[in-house]
């Protein structure tokens, strides 16, 4: 992160000298991704930095946040285990594929499993 002076520097001539981000990056010398990501982080916190690190790359958004939403996701899984487990199965079983073809099957053959997507 650059200094304090930095910072309001560059929001003076991004927000109130109507600069574009990328010009105001290049004359303060920081990078145009960075800049961009502390205006954004800027006009949502109304430039308050955390130092909790908890907070870091947290936005107003975010949806480990939404306790109603990870309520319905738990009562979900409790009340159907069996259909979250299939999911899951289903995606590894898929991602193994994409990594290691055909290993899967030797593998799952030696131990007495099917290949992925056949029942087995």
């Amino acid at each position: 992160m650059f200094s304090e002076e930095t910072r309001h520097h560059l929001v003076r001539l991004a927000m109130h000298d109507h600069a574009t981000v990328a010009i105001a990056a290049r004359s303060l010398r920081v990078s145009t991704p960075s800049a961009t990501r502390y205006l954004m982080y800027y006009c949502e916190t109304g430039g308050a930095v955390h130092y909790d690190p908890a907070m870091w790359s947290r936005h107003c958004d975010n949806v480990r946040d939404d306790e109603q939403l990870r309520g319905a996701v738990l009562v979900a899984v409790e009340e159907h285990p069996d259909m979250f487990l299939d999911e899951m199965a289903a995606a590894v079983s898929h991602v193994v594929e994409l990594v290691a073809p055909g290993k899967w099957a030797r593998c799952g053959e030696a131990v007495g499993l099917g290949a992925p997507g056949r029942e087995g």
